[in-house]
């Protein structure tokens, strides 16, 4: 009965999901409770006052005061339906706790007056009038207060509302009182004994504790408690389903009143994804908290563990398109170029290139590379082209020479490490070019290695140091150089040599003239332009020497593995004996050039101690080597 009546008078019901509905039924539920109250007084007090029956008056005097606390239920109701202001930015529903607390003290008022009029007809009792009349007025009150009771607790039930639940206790109150009343007078009428005194004290102490029970919940509500175990656990399961939460903390719930459950907590996220990701995740994870549970949470990060994502290894078209579709959508790929493998990410995005860094632990203010598979692609990153670098960029694109442009406004500063000028390369390897062109955007791309250790030049060893940490490799097998490209930077005059590499400076002075090598900063304060030039790089978990004297290297080789050292040895063919890892012919660097970090990285497989590497000329090939060299040593 009671919900087809609300289906007629409360707008929007029954959808009790909405804050809004479930205020108006509460205040629907409160006037309906006045009118009934109101027809009991009338009723009880006209009957008692008919036939005499000061039992049948006290119990109509008892609905008025219910009729009272319906109308402090329906004024809190109101009151805690106003909208947020300046001064109460959180709402006004705590008024429906403070209407609970005061309707407490109308139950704890009724439990005095039984009390006292339990130990006054205790000590005298007073005869009583038994009327068919009063005892129609009693059942009456009986199944309307019934009524009551069950349409206040379904409604307690439906939305969780305190002022329900304490007009259905006091309803529920009502009827002990009330049926103590009709026992009395009927135990009176049939066995001529009048118990309407100690009938009276019990059914006191049972409204007395009812109010205080009331008035304690209410009084914890309006001062702050624990939030409810089944809420926290449910808000608990709804964190813990999250794609990236591995734990939570201090959780706190703050209660405003109805529909403003507001809750903060802490949650422990990965520090290698990133923020973009996490914060969508931690958006949805916030909405479905709200979903589930009406709950408004607001959710700290900590980031505090390493996530291990699943990193697959592929090949071939479907490999191809993975890996296109990847970096569409900020995300990291490994591929192969003709130097080492390169880590990439949508050059463009900041939020995607952070995640390289991220990925490999790079101090971020090493610039990174852009990759192109078309010249057309340069003019939305380099600022002015000159004539020397058409040059350049016909003599040796695609190919393994990287060169500095002024930067455009479009390029990201943590693609240029802070500075204004920006690297750009344009590989030669089949596979780069081809995830290049179908991710239809430049790719920032620095070695696919950890910061600092050497750059791998297949797919193993990426995975090696990535797996976990990025989602797809590409595999194309072993690279043809092994050594990174050489950078050099045309925004000065004369062109300044940045990084050695396959492209020699005997090369580059064929096609434009005299360059010059650039000096390392003297401080730690001057921004790079080029990768490779602040840090250190290539080097080996293992200590890494340089040898200049054959026999002297052997005779220190010998002494630490009779002490038990596990050591390497790298030696050209010329010099090689059993057990050292070759480097190729002397006569030919490209050899070492190409099997240089293969062997280093072999090294640290093999739990080296140390690791020997020959020292060569500073030339040609030479000078590339050397860089890598003195940039991994220990000490010569």
């Amino acid at each position: 009965m009671f919900q087809s009546l609300a289906k007629r008078f409360v707008k929007g019901y029954p959808q009790t999901d909405d804050p809004a509905v479930q205020q108006r039924l509460i205040f629907f539920s409160s006037v309906l409770g006045i009118v009934l109250n109101i027809l009991l007084v009338g009723i009880k007090i006209l009957i008692g006052t008919w036939v005499g029956s000061l039992a049948v008056i006290s119990d109509g005097i008892n609905n008025l005061m219910d009729s009272a606390g319906a109308v402090v239920a329906a004024l809190g109701s109101y009151l805690s339906a106003r909208p947020e202001d300046e001064e109460h930015p959180f709402g006004h529903g705590r008024y429906e706790y403070l209407a609970s607390f005061i309707i407490s003290f109308f139950i704890m008022y009724v439990g005095v007056e039984l009390f006292r009029r339990g130990i006054a007809l205790t000590r005298a009792p007073q005869p009583m009038e038994v009327s068919p009349v009063a005892v129609f007025a009693m059942l009456l009150s009986i199944l309307v207060k019934a009524w009551m009771v069950v349409y206040n607790k379904y409604i307690d039930k439906t939305i969780q509302s305190t002022l329900n639940e304490g007009i259905a206790k006091d309803s529920f109150n009502d009827i002990l009182a009330t049926g103590g009343v009709l026992v009395s007078l009927l135990i009176y009428a049939f066995a001529d004994r009048n118990l309407d005194g100690p009938a009276g004290l019990v059914i006191a102490v049972i409204v007395l504790k009812a109010g205080w029970d009331l008035m304690r919940d209410t009084t914890n509500n309006l001062l702050g408690q624990e939030p409810d175990d089944a809420l926290v656990q449910q808000i608990e399961t709804l964190l813990l389903d999250g794609k990236y939460v591995k734990g939570y903390h201090d959780l706190i719930v703050h209660d405003y009143g109805r529909g403003k459950l507001l809750a903060s907590v802490h949650v422990e996220i990965p520090r290698n994804i990133g923020i973009v990701e996490i914060h969508d995740e931690i958006d949805a994870l916030e909405n479905r908290v709200r979903e589930k549970t009406h709950v408004e949470l607001v959710i700290h990060m900590d980031p505090n563990y390493e996530y291990k994502m699943e990193t697959k290894i592929q090949k071939g078209e479907d490999a191809l398109n993975e890996a296109a579709r990847l970096l569409q959508e900020g995300k990291l790929v490994a591929f192969p170029t003709e130097t080492v493998y390169g880590l990439g990410a949508n050059g463009l995005d900041e939020t995607a290139v952070a995640e390289i860094f991220a990925a490999k632990n790079r101090p971020k203010d090493n610039p990174l590379i852009l990759h192109i598979a078309e010249k057309e692609q340069l003019h939305a990153l380099a600022a002015s082209v000159p004539d020397v670098a058409e040059k350049l960029m016909d003599a040796f694109w695609p190919g393994p020479l990287t060169l500095i442009f002024p930067a455009t406004e479009e390029i990201p500063a943590v693609v240029t490490g802070g500075g204004d000028t920006v690297a750009v390369r344009m590989p030669s390897h089949p596979i780069a070019q081809e995830i290049i062109r179908r991710a239809d955007r430049p790719i920032a791309a620095p070695s696919a290695n950890t910061s600092g250790a050497p750059s791998p030049t297949d797919a193993r060893a990426v995975f090696s140091d990535l797996a976990g940490r990025i989602p797809l490799i590409v595999d194309g097998g072993e690279t043809g150089i092994g050594l990174e490209s050489t950078v050099l930077d045309i925004t000065v005059q004369p062109p300044a040599l940045l990084r050695p590499g396959f492209v020699t400076p005997e090369d580059i002075e064929g096609v434009i003239g005299p360059i010059r090598a650039e000096k390392p900063a003297a401080d730690d304060t001057t921004a790079p332009r080029s990768p490779g030039q602040k840090y250190r790089h290539y080097a080996p978990e293992a200590e890494l020497i340089l040898y200049e004297e054959l026999p002297a290297m052997r005779k220190e080789v010998k002494a630490l593995r009779e002490k038990g050292k596990q050591v390497v040895v790298l030696a050209f063919e010329e010099d090689a004996v059993q057990g050292d890892y070759t480097l190729g012919s002397r006569a030919d660097l490209s050899g070492m050039a190409h099997a240089l970090f293969r062997h280093l990285r072999r090294a640290d497989e093999a739990q080296a101690d140390r690791i020997y590497a020959p020292v060569v000329p500073a030339k040609g090939w030479g000078l590339a080597i050397m860089n890598r060299l003195e940039k991994a040593r220990s000490r010569v």
